[in-house]
């Protein structure tokens, strides 16, 4: 999958009109009501529009996501981008995580490059990770150990942690605030 940041030309309120078939895994307005799937509202459009095309092509597949994605047009790609981008992001809800958030703070230490130190970002080809579930943040850094996602700076950055790395990874970005400081 490119990292490369491409421009998002979506509109919108069109993409709203398309994210209703989104809203039951995603939620209503963005934020997954589902520890296992990820909040949209406020990621990156870059980044949206990537991985949906990734799932579209098959070059990243998921059992739920590649057949919604391959029945989206171009158009319906950068909508539906460019819609969740705009939406308000909530933190995540404080439930019960496995992990240590501090042990999680000094690991991050090694995402800053890509997803910052609190997981707003810092290219928008690449997700935020702030305030996403910590189920669904478990569950990516777990398929990217096991080569089951697709990216080879997440593979190579995944294969060293341990199942208490990526609790402590997935608590600590849960933890933090969605909205960018920058």
């Amino acid at each position: 999958i490119s990292t490369a940041a491409a421009k998002v030309t979506g509109n919108a309120a069109a993409g709203k009109d398309s994210a209703a078939a989104c809203a039951s895994c995603h939620g209503a307005d963005g934020n997954s009501p589902n520890d296992t799937w990820p909040n949209l509202a406020g990621q990156n459009a870059a980044y949206l529009a990537r991985i949906l095309t990734a799932y579209k092509s098959g070059d990243q597949t998921d059992a739920a996501m590649t057949p919604l994605a391959q029945a989206l047009g171009d158009a319906d790609i950068q909508n539906l981008a460019a819609y969740y981008a705009s939406l308000s992001c909530t933190s995540a809800t404080s439930g019960k995580t496995a992990g240590d958030a501090a042990a999680g703070e000094a690991l991050a230490a090694n995402c800053v490059a890509c997803h910052g130190q609190a997981g707003t970002g810092s290219n928008p080809a690449w997700p935020k990770l702030a305030a996403q579930k910590p189920g669904y943040l478990v569950n990516v850094l777990k398929a990217f150990k096991a080569g089951l996602r697709k990216d080879p700076m997440m593979a190579s950055a995944a294969k060293s942690l341990s199942d208490t790395d990526i609790a402590n990874l997935a608590t600590y970005y849960a933890a933090q605030s969605c909205q960018s400081t920058k």
